[in-house]
């Protein structure tokens, strides 16, 4: 595993919490960067943003395969914790606003973030489509289920130990749409788990941790009248389809994932560079 910042000194100075990113050392990591919300004047705790881009390759399903160079997409992983309490929702706005400015750049076949949101406000619960981005979260923000929270409801904070607060979906895993860019529904996981000795355990987390998986995939037309000059067109215009037809912010998906077709293949993690890292 390869993780970013290798150090504390990539970390805004007096920072109350960090963040880190970990990637298993076979993914192709080609840049990683941080934005400080202080620095940005949206800060009052110090908090911050990494940013990773990763290689993915993969083929379309067709006889005639694309070179290996055309298949090759970027995605943008990108981990926060943005400034807490009711009365910094306003700052959270502007935070956020920072990391979807950069999920949406071009040149990227997708993007996402996860993290401690410190969803608390009502304002929240808009705040990620008031930024462009999706949530992968499909039900409501006040949905709880099972009484302790690790039932299929959307709260993920205020059962380890149980608060005295009102539990909430503070932590959220949400995402840039795009054509050809699929997330499944997050699940929760580290759900009651404990570490140390048996008279002395303590939670793992007071927070859930989310669980995701993404697709990027590639829409080919009919096979038999398929040419590789054509494959510029070809995928603007299927995208662009896709685009209009399901991903509307008018007629949200119900499901996250991609239809299941013999002509989509999802593209899986690159296997021609790997990180030159060393171990």
């Amino acid at each position: 595993i390869s993780s970013s910042p290798s150090t504390t000194d990539a970390w805004p100075k007096l920072a109350k919490y960090g963040t880190v990113t970990l990637l298993a050392r076979s993914i192709c990591i080609t840049k990683s960067t941080s934005i400080h919300f202080r620095v940005s004047g949206c800060s009052e705790s110090q908090h911050h943003a990494i940013f990773v881009d990763i290689k993915l390759s993969g083929l379309l399903a067709t006889a005639q395969a694309l070179p290996l160079s055309e298949s090759i997409v970027t995605l943008r992983i990108a981990n926060t914790h943005l400034d807490p309490l009711p009365d910094g929702a306003s700052i959270r706005e502007k935070q956020l606003r920072f990391v979807a400015d950069a999920l949406l750049q071009d040149g990227l076949f997708g993007g996402v973030v996860g993290g401690d949101f410190n969803a608390v406000s009502p304002n929240d619960s808009v705040l990620v489509e008031s930024v462009g981005l999706w949530d992968a979260w499909s039900g409501d923000d006040d949905e709880e289920e099972g009484g302790g929270g690790g039932g299929g409801g959307g709260f993920t904070w205020g059962y380890q130990p149980r608060s005295p607060l009102t539990p909430g979906r503070l932590d959220k895993l949400v995402y840039a749409p795009r054509p050809g860019f699929f997330i499944d529904t997050r699940k929760k996981i580290t759900v009651g788990k404990k570490y140390g000795k048996l008279t002395r355990r303590r939670w793992v987390s007071d927070h859930y941790a989310l669980l995701t998986k993404v697709q990027c995939v590639y829409f080919a037309s009919d096979t038999s009248d398929y040419e590789t000059s054509d494959h510029g067109h070809i995928q603007q215009g299927l995208r662009e389809q896709r685009n209009t037809e399901t991903r509307s912010l008018d007629h949200p998906l119900v499901s996250h994932s991609p239809p299941r077709s013999k002509y989509i293949i999802p593209l899986h993690p690159g296997t021609i560079s790997r990180s030159r890292r060393k171990p």
